[in-house]
């Protein structure tokens, strides 16, 4: 899962690279800073259920 969501990261890096180089409009950077969202949202839930697991 965790590699899942590092190979996620380096696909979003190396896409922001490519629209930087190009312009990058409104609605694109909008999608990008939700999908950082989304990323951020699967790492807390990882980090949950791993707490929660190591609990029991």
């Amino acid at each position: 899962m965790i590699r899942v969501i590092y190979f996620q990261i380096r696909l979003f890096l190396k896409n922001q690279t490519r629209s930087a180089r190009s312009e990058a409009s409104r609605s694109e950077s909008f999608k990008l800073l939700l999908y950082l969202c989304f990323l951020l949202v699967q790492l807390l839930a990882l980090g949950f259920r791993h707490y929660i697991t190591s609990k029991i």
